[in-house]
């Protein structure tokens, strides 16, 4: 009777050990599925923003490249701007030069004034020099008067006019020379005139040739300038689309660092999880003893199960050796994506890609790592199941216990080998935990060193945000200077105009005066060339002289007469 109390309360223990496994079972499968699901779902998004982040990169190359498109062409139009500074120098230049001119003309000018004033001093002195042989020539009349009616002149008086005669003449000899040299200083006057109006029809063609060229250069400027208007729209509306895109990533980033501190929250529940375990299969290595302790039959099918434990250690051993295998690929791999980084710092899309890659290969050896621990408790559950299938038959192999005395050495001996590979696997555990505290550290510094990539990405943004920032101020200066480069020409195109119009009508006034000077002058000249001063003058002495003999051939008829009388 005692022996059926005792075997009910047995059976009655084990259904209440095994119906409390079952739900334990059953809450760890549903907790894993829901935990598996989750981990999905979170590789679903990290691979979902993974492939965000690089569309996001690639329109941050284009935009990148947009820029640099945008400076280029910034550069260019800078050389456009030179250029026209360079012509703008080049018209001042040539303004200058034309004023040099216009001080050689007025030099020219002042000149042919002082050339007019000698002239005129010229004619003053013929025009004395007339007056004085008119008088002189008066002089003579009157004086010849005198001695037709005054037969008393002696031959003195004679002498005296054909002296004062010739003192005229070589006056009126000076005079033609002087009118000579006048006259070939007119003409030198004449040439320098020529000359002066061919230079002025060169300065003309040459104010034309730099209103054309001005024109042409004001209107390809104009082109540019309008050309660089669009442009600068259009950089602006990139500018701004880029602006709206960086924010985007910035909370895209921000949402990144959020799944990335729900993954760590997650690691550290599953190390809690792992504890857990550990604690569960403490308290089971602490059941075993006990058992052994209370039954040495229990022992002997202990130590079948121990080597089937040993068989599920070598197993685990080699699942510990393809994970450290799957370890060093992924060590080979940080190794290459360490010389990738070392090598092409500028290949980011690639280098995040194979972050991924590798991050996705930690949580697939995370997951199976999560696998392996849950056939560790599904093989810690058949060991309870054996442990209480032992119990079950320990009732029924009571009798034999008793012949197998002799053989308990040998199985303390095997119990001793087997405590012995219990320690060696808790010490493959405790190595498997450190690993895996290798790992997480492994996995914590590669976080680490995503969030620094991270932050040089923001830093760089942040940078990026700076240039277009600073494109948009020297695209203020340069609607600035393009403002003070318009005015600039419009003044240089009023002052040109001004100039020309001015240097056109000083010019057409003074080659007025020139060809009215030059036409005076040309009149008088010829005025001056039909005077027959020399001929009359002498004419007049010859007249004179004969009226001298006649008179001397009176007197002497008078006296002859008179003699005869």
């Amino acid at each position: 009777m005692f022996y059926l109390i005792s075997q009910l309360l047995l059976l009655l223990a084990i259904a209440s050990l095994l119906s409390g496994a079952i739900g334990w079972l059953c809450r760890r499968f549903i907790s894993d599925n829901a935990h598996s699901e989750e981990i999905r779902k979170h590789q679903r998004a990290g691979r979902r923003q993974v492939a965000e982040i690089d569309d996001l990169r690639r329109e941050l190359t284009d935009r990148n490249s947009q820029v640099d498109g945008l400076r280029a062409h910034l550069e260019e139009n800078q050389q456009h701007l030179d250029l026209a500074e360079d012509e703008r120098e080049q018209l001042l230049d040539d303004l200058h030069h034309l004023r040099g001119l216009e001080n050689d003309y007025r030099a020219i000018v002042e000149d042919l004034a002082r050339i007019d004033k000698e002239r005129a001093d010229a004619e003053e002195a013929l025009e004395k020099a007339r007056k004085e042989a008119t008088e002189k020539e008066q002089l003579l009349l009157q004086s010849g008067q005198e001695a037709r009616q005054a037969e008393e002149i002696s031959a003195q008086q004679l002498m005296a006019a054909e002296s004062a005669t010739a003192n005229l003449e070589g006056i009126i000899a000076s005079l033609n020379n002087d009118l000579d040299n006048k006259t070939a200083a007119a003409e030198a006057a004449n040439r320098k005139q020529a000359e002066l109006a061919d230079e002025i029809s060169k300065l003309q063609s040459k104010l034309s040739d730099a209103e054309k060229s001005s024109a042409q250069t004001i209107g390809g400027l104009n082109k540019s300038l309008r050309d660089e208007k669009d442009k600068l729209s259009a950089a602006k509306e990139l500018i701004a689309s880029g602006e709206q895109k960086l924010k985007g990533i910035d909370a895209l980033l921000t949402e990144r660092t959020k799944e990335r501190d729900k993954l760590e929250n997650l690691a550290e529940s599953k190390q809690k999880e792992i504890a857990a375990l550990q604690k569960e299969i403490n308290r089971l290595q602490n059941e075993a003893a006990e058992a052994r302790t209370n039954n040495h039959k229990v022992v002997a099918d202990l130590e079948h199960a121990l080597d089937k434990q040993a068989t599920l250690a070598a197993d685990a051993n080699k699942q510990i050796v393809n994970e450290t295998k799957v370890q060093d690929q992924l060590k080979n791999e940080i190794g290459s994506l360490q010389r990738e980084l070392k090598d092409a710092a500028a290949a980011a899309d690639q280098r995040s890609a194979k972050a991924a890659e590798v991050l996705e290969q930690q949580k697939l050896a995370t997951v199976a790592a999560d696998s392996a621990k849950v056939g560790l408790d599904n093989e810690l559950q058949e060991l309870r199941r054996q442990y209480g299938d032992l119990k079950n038959s320990a009732g029924k192999t009571s009798d034999r216990l008793h012949a197998s005395d002799k053989e308990a050495a040998k199985l303390a001996e095997k119990n001793a080998n087997a405590e012995l590979k219990i320690t060696d696997l808790e010490a493959q555990l405790r190595k498997s935990e450190a690993q895996a505290d290798v790992n997480n550290k492994r996995f914590q510094r590669e976080m680490n060193s995503k969030d620094q990539l991270l932050q040089g990405k923001s830093d760089e943004l942040a940078d990026a945000l700076a240039q277009i920032q600073g494109l948009q101020e020297r695209v203020g200066e340069f609607e600035s200077s393009d403002a003070e480069l318009r005015s600039m020409i419009e003044n240089l195109q009023a002052l040109l105009s001004e100039e020309r119009r001015l240097a056109g009508q000083s010019l057409l006034a003074r080659i007025k005066e020139l060809e009215a000077m030059l036409e005076a002058e040309r009149r008088k000249a010829d005025d001056l060339r039909e005077i027959p001063a020399v001929s009359n003058i002498s004419w007049r002495s010859d007249s004179v002289t004969h009226a001298s003999a006649a008179n001397t051939a009176n007197v002497n008829d008078k006296k002859t007469g008179t003699g005869q009388k």
